[in-house]
């Protein structure tokens, strides 16, 4: 009995994070590293982002998420190198990746610019096999073989293009899945995003978003829009918005500039099979920029 009880959470969980299983933080306008490795901070030199997701809070077996990431920007060589983990947390199942990333910043104009980044992952998937027990039967051994951890190697490259107040970008994660059939774990996912956000003298500006995701056979879509509030041209922001997520999830987000820390909040709550099972999904981020850069181009994105 026990064994099927497992068995039946196991499968209405996956059936349920299906769209999870490559975890986006909503928080990407303060973070468009998170999204694509090609995102880079030129206003500031150095940059640390710390944040965590706690998706549907009371079901059982919903993905935690723990993120961390640093990049460093060289002025004189218009690059950017970067370290990104993410852990996640899902049932009796635990993914990591590890991502390191380089990308190069191509000044068309003062106010056009294309970056281009690659970056290269190792991800391991693993069972916490000591929340797990079966009867006692002769497919014991095969069965805890079949939970082995599981390592591997991947990619990702993108594309940005920031023009004055626009910003369009393209990546494509995992693109060794492609050619490897046997790896089922870390499918190619590909996103495409264009945002806007208004930089002006007045105290509210404000911003757009688009984006679009394709995993496999799924596909979601997403609008968001916010507003930044500041005392003047010289003082800290208030953000507060809101998006929509197609598979009906809609959500909030807010944060505050204390100059060289940012703090990010966002919830977002699913009309879907978990409506009734769930308190919505928190998320919080701490974003740490030091070191302003001489020349900034995307000053109005950070």
């Amino acid at each position: 009995m026990r064994t099927l009880i497992i068995t039946g959470m196991l499968i209405l969980v996956l059936q349920n994070v299906q769209s999870q299983s490559q975890i986006r933080l909503n928080n990407f306008w303060n973070n468009g590293f998170s999204l694509n490795p090609a995102a880079i901070n030129d206003s500031y030199r150095n940059s640390v982002t710390i944040a965590t997701r706690k998706q549907w809070l009371n079901f059982p077996g919903a993905p935690t998420a723990i993120y961390a990431a640093g990049t460093m920007y060289l002025e004189d060589y218009s690059t950017q190198l970067g370290l990104k983990v993410l852990t996640e947390r899902k049932g009796y199942t635990q993914a990591t990746d590890v991502n390191l990333a380089y990308a190069y910043a191509l000044s068309i104009s003062n106010e056009f610019v294309v970056n281009m980044g690659f970056s290269g992952s190792y991800q391991n998937f693993a069972y916490d096999r000591n929340m797990i027990s079966f009867s006692d039967d002769e497919n014991n051994a095969s069965i805890y073989e079949n939970l082995l951890f599981k390592n591997s190697f991947n990619a990702t490259l993108g594309v940005e293009f920031a023009y004055n107040a626009l910003k369009l970008g393209y990546c494509s994660q995992n693109v060794f899945s492609i050619f490897s059939t046997e790896n089922q774990l870390n499918l190619n996912t590909n996103m495409l995003y264009l945002f806007y956000k208004q930089q002006s003298a007045n105290p509210v500006n404000f911003g757009l978003g688009i984006s679009a995701f394709q995993y496999s056979d799924f596909f979601q879509t997403e609008l968001n829009s916010s507003i930044f509030y500041k005392r003047d041209a010289q003082s800290n922001e208030l953000q507060l918005g809101l998006f929509y997520r197609t598979m009906s999830e809609v959500g909030l987000i807010a944060g505050i500039d204390f100059g060289k820390l940012k703090i990010s909040y966002s919830f977002d709550y699913n009309m879907g099979q978990v409506l009734n099972h769930s308190y919505g999904t928190h998320e919080i981020m701490f974003t740490y920029n030091f070191k302003p850069s001489r020349v900034c181009k995307t000053c109005r994105w950070y």
